[in-house]
């Protein structure tokens, strides 16, 4: 083989071919990345809202929790303060004094409608099956499992 042969088979690609496919490649790299970004960006920002509407919802009022030993009721009454949030499903859980805790489904336990509406309120009279007092009273939406109502029975 002569030099000129061997110069004709070792040549590569133009350069300007080389420039086309390394921006070609440049811009498909970017174009992934922003649509990834903007799914994520997205995903977030719905999680947030959803936060925000949970915050403050759910409380209890003070006023009305009432603990009667003959009967080992607890009566209270629970309000969804916000205007564009259904509280679903509310579970309760009372703490006692000898830090047993027991769980109950005010929907089932209770008579309560699954769903408080919009600025709702909801009668309780949750039976504990326990003469002793609970000493604290927690309340959280399967909707909304970030944000609990806490209050210690008077």
């Amino acid at each position: 083989m002569n030099n000129r042969t061997k110069s004709r088979l070792m040549k590569g690609i133009s350069p300007l071919i080389a420039s086309v496919v390394l921006i070609a490649v440049t811009l498909a790299i970017a174009g992934i990345l922003t649509t990834w970004s903007v799914q994520f960006v997205g995903q977030k920002g719905s999680n947030i809202l959803k936060q925000s509407d949970c915050l403050g919802a759910l409380s209890v009022d003070l006023d009305y929790i009432k603990f009667n030993p003959q009967t080992q009721k607890l009566a209270f009454i629970i309000r969804n303060s916000k205007n564009n949030i259904e509280l679903d499903s509310i579970k309760a859980f009372l703490t006692y004094e000898d830090a047993t805790i027991k769980d109950f489904d005010l929907t089932t336990c209770c008579n309560v409608s699954a769903t408080i509406k919009p600025l709702g309120v909801a009668s309780v009279a949750l039976p504990t099956g326990r003469v002793d007092k609970p000493a604290k009273l927690e309340l959280v939406a399967t909707n909304c499992p970030d944000y609990k109502a806490q209050v210690f029975v008077p």
